[in-house]
């Protein structure tokens, strides 16, 4: 994780109020010292968010969600901490860190290229609309039905046929030559040759609208390739992007579902049809890291590529990999054209809606297209396990015993076999592969709900001083992490006792090291309760140390108890015997001591 300064996170949050970055999402209203409104979280019709601008907090009574500002930010776009912390550094004018001079360096060609990147996008974008020489540009797009509206939204343009005119154009712009050397724009055996020259623009969009790169249609007709991406720069990464995610944003939030499919104008043609959830790799396999990004946004992740031998192989390799990740996965299986594009262009827009909307189980479509791929011997044994082959590779990609169990009696039915011979060869074939092969973790548990009224001594303990760093200060010299038997426990003093060490005074910062979830949402519901309420940590404090003593004590004592009734096995003197009971009857008026002294303050705050 990147490392931030605590004067940089105080400068941030010196700048920007949680009001201000919450109210961007939220319509929120004032009432007394707290502001209200629904929760964009879960969605509801009452408003059960809150937002505490004082103390820089929100909190959901509904969905038990709550934090600081880059908290909201991490949940509401999906995004990690470093993210929110570099967004909102950007929203406010904070410089992150005390910078290197190759770190500078590094940044200062950053900006330059994604500067560079977004003024050529609105240049192409201008020349597209409005430049005589692409007029045959204008002409291809009308001939594929692109619309005028889809066009403006992904910002569409042309590169001109000269492939020196934009290294000249550049460099009467106030560009260096070292600076478009390294932008990714001309080739590496002329520097003044751009490798975009007569092609349809298509910019590469990050999800908070950054412009980091184009992919190219060519339109000469003399070009090897008809499409080209710009090559990995320091703002662009073929692996990490994809086409289509900022246009798409909104609706794949709001369908918690995306499709990806295979080309350019296939993501055109959906957003046209309605389908506004469309995205597709960028020349490449369909990545791990692309379905990660995905997935921070969509529940759901349909696959739509092109009906050919190749498109049902990235079909293939495309589900297992969502498989293999636990994201639910299903195909769209288009008819009436070979992708998306060609529906557009032969039936219109409603056609492909309606063939778009239509989604098949993934396993029940690797099946079918095994079938289909040795359908002339089907019903021969041997093509019976060539299809159970072809599919093992999705089975073994499902994390669940009792999913595959499924797929299985599904393969079985389809096979007209038994579903225990299924099983047999599947556990089979598995027993030959190496165990380095395997997938060595076990299947994912449920998360734990931690349930604020059973919570144990030592974690009240911990959620006690987890809010207050001086209170955990004087605390530590009278319990360390050996006092606890709570796990949960033991991960908040560790966070503490981490946090003390290294000097770290931002609660921000601190809550990013904890890595349970649910560890972390139950330290922002406690502390939003103890915001709204009275609550004296002190004391609170006290009564829990109390309890620990109490509950040490009348461990000892049962230990001690079982020592004295062995102490005839034990050989023990009368002497030693004599010790242990008086040490017994010390502990026993001890125990009875502290037992009247928790009953006495609980009966005092009740009073």
């Amino acid at each position: 994780m990147a490392k931030f300064s605590q004067h940089a996170i105080d400068e941030i949050k010196s700048r920007l109020s949680i009001y201000d970055v919450v109210s961007s999402y939220v319509n929120l209203t004032r009432k007394g010292n707290r502001y209200w409104g629904c929760c964009p979280l879960h969605g509801e019709k009452t408003p059960s968010f809150t937002v505490i601008e004082d103390e820089g907090r929100f909190y959901c009574f509904g969905c038990h969600e709550g934090g600081s500002m880059f908290d909201f930010l991490m949940k509401i776009d999906h995004i990690t901490f470093p993210e929110a912390v570099e967004k909102l550094a950007r929203q406010a004018g904070v410089e992150l860190k005390e910078e290197t001079e190759s770190e500078k360096k590094a940044r200062s060609l950053e900006e330059s290229l994604l500067s560079l990147y977004q003024s050529l996008s609105s240049s192409f974008r201008y020349l597209l609309k409005t430049a005589d020489e692409a007029k045959h540009a204008r002409d291809y797009l009308e001939q594929r039905h692109v619309s005028a509206v889809i066009a403006e939204r992904f910002s569409l343009g042309y590169a001109p046929r000269d492939p020196h005119w934009l290294y000249d154009f550049l460099s009467k712009k106030g560009f260096s030559a070292q600076m478009l050397e390294q932008s990714g724009l001309f080739s590496q055996n002329s520097k003044t040759y751009t490798l975009f020259s007569d092609r349809i623009m298509f910019p590469i969009r990050t999800w908070d609208s950054r412009t980091v790169g184009f992919t190219a249609r060519d339109l000469s007709g003399t070009s090897k390739a008809k499409y080209i991406n710009t090559p990995e720069t320091v703002i662009y990464s073929k692996k990490h992007n994809i086409f289509g995610i900022n246009e798409a944003l909104g609706a794949i939030k709001s369908e918690k579902r995306a499709i990806i499919c295979e080309g350019n104008f296939d993501v055109l043609a959906l957003h046209q049809a309605g389908l506004g959830c469309a995205v597709a790799p960028l020349g490449t396999a369909f990545t791990i890291e692309q379905a990660k990004l995905l997935s921070r946004y969509a529940e759901k992740i349909l696959v739509l590529f092109d009906s050919d031998k190749a498109g049902t192989e990235a079909t293939r390799k495309a589900l297992c990999l969502l498989q293999s990740m636990g994201i639910s996965n299903a195909v769209i299986r288009l008819q009436g054209g070979k992708d998306a594009s060609e529906i557009l262009e032969k039936n219109g827009e409603k056609a492909l809606f309606e063939a778009g909307s239509r989604t098949m189980d993934a396993f029940v479509y690797l099946v079918q297209e095994a079938i289909n791929k040795y359908t002339q011997n089907v019903n021969q044994a041997y093509a019976k396990y060539l299809i159970f082959k072809e599919v093992k590779p999705y089975l073994d990609a499902t994390q669940h015993s009792i999913e595959r169990q499924g797929y299985i009696k599904a393969l079985a039915e389809s096979l007209g076999v038994s579903e225990q011979q299924i099983t047999e060869d599947y556990l089979k074939a598995q027993a030959s592969i190496p165990v380095s092969d395997k997938n060595k973790s076990d299947e994912p548990q449920a998360p734990v709900i931690l349930d604020p009224l059973s919570l144990s001594t030592d974690l009240y303990i911990m959620l006690i001083l987890v809010y207050d760093k001086d209170l955990f200060r004087k605390a530590r010299n009278r319990i360390g992490i050996e006092t606890f038997t709570d796990p949960y426990a033991k991960e908040l003093y560790t966070v503490l006792e981490d946090a003390q060490r290294k000097d770290i005074d931002s609660f921000e910062l601190m809550m990013q090291n904890i890595q349970s979830p649910e560890l972390k949402s139950l330290v922002y519901s406690e502390m939003t309760k103890r915001l709204l309420g009275a609550v004296d940590p002190e004391t609170e404090l006290e009564k829990g140390l109390m309890t620990l003593r109490l509950r040490d004590l009348e461990a000892k004592r049962s230990r001690m108890a079982k020592l004295i009734a062995h102490s005839s096995q034990e050989a023990m003197s009368i002497d030693d015997i004599d010790d242990l009971l008086r040490e017994k009857l010390s502990m026993d008026k001890e125990i009875e001591s502290l037992k009247k002294e928790i009953f006495q303050k609980g009966k005092q705050e009740n009073d």
